[in-house]
């Protein structure tokens, strides 16, 4: 949902559960009935927001429109008495006029009125060029009161793309091994885990061994192949269902990796434990 969120990471969706249109599928197929036109969708409605924030007038634009109301007599009057004033001194009418042209061009009362929804439609303007929308002009103006800001990681500041950081191999287990097990496991898929992972075995030069069939199950992981040949590829829940318990030293790894913010991936075939993945999103 990356499109609509920002967020990277894929989101579990069960059935009944609403979808954002435009929105990117990267299991199974699914159905999904369509609940509203495109005029009433969640990208139409944003458009609006973005609209309506345009053409609202925020705190400090009624302000300064209050000003310019009393602002635009008082300039009037301060040019007239500065003509008056040059004239009672003796200067002649031409710059006595000059003079009090002068002051109607530095007091401008319509800079004032001009320039606050100027400035607020260059600043929402600009912002949405960065991909940041401002439902309101409101919450622009609040912005200056701002002194601690959160951001979400994912997409926001990574690169939104996961990749392999750390990987533990149980005993008498290598590296090539087990990625391409995993590699071969994953396939064709284009679940971010699974692109990170064949990513990785291409790069270490691991061949994948290709096993079918092939199981996707959203938010556990994969299985591929049958029998003693079983390939598993997740959770720790997933190797448990599947009656594979791993080693202490993998389970540690495994949780340090997660304490630190890593997604993490058990690899298993044939019922053994071959090690677990640590994936990250680079920042």
């Amino acid at each position: 949902e990356s499109l609509v969120s920002g967020e990277s990471r894929t989101r579990l969706r069960s059935p009944g559960d609403p979808v954002i249109g435009a929105t990117r599928n990267v299991l199974a197929e699914v159905r999904v009935v369509v609940t509203a036109p495109a005029t009433g969708g969640t990208l139409a409605r944003i458009a609006a927001l973005l609209e309506r924030a345009q053409g609202e007038r925020p705190r400090v634009q009624r302000i300064a429109d209050r000003v310019a109301r009393v602002f635009a007599p008082v300039v009037l009057a301060a040019a007239a008495l500065t003509a008056c004033v040059h004239a009672a001194l003796g200067a002649g009418a031409l710059d006595a006029a000059l003079t009090a042209a002068s002051v109607l061009i530095v007091a401008c009362p319509c800079a004032l009125g001009l320039a606050t929804p100027a400035a607020l439609a260059a600043a929402l303007g600009r912002a949405a060029g960065f991909g940041v929308l401002f439902k309101s002009g409101e919450a622009l103006e609040r912005c200056a009161r701002v002194d601690a800001v959160l951001l979400d990681t994912t997409g926001t500041l990574t690169q939104g793309v996961l990749s392999v950081s750390e990987i533990h191999c149980a005993p008498h287990v290598s590296e090539e091994d087990l990625l391409g097990t995993a590699a071969g496991a994953e396939g064709a898929s284009l679940h971010p885990l699974a692109r990170a992972l064949v990513a990785r075995a291409e790069r270490a030069g691991a061949a994948p061994v290709a096993r079918t069939p092939r199981r996707a199950m959203p938010g556990r992981g994969v299985e591929a192949g049958e029998g003693p040949d079983l390939v598993l590829v997740g959770s720790e829940e997933l190797l448990r269902e599947r009656g594979v318990a791993p080693p202490p030293e993998l389970l540690e790894a495994a949780a340090k990796a997660a304490d630190r913010g890593a997604s993490v991936a058990f690899v298993a075939r044939g019922g053994v434990a071959l090690g677990v993945v640590s994936l990250v999103d680079t920042l």
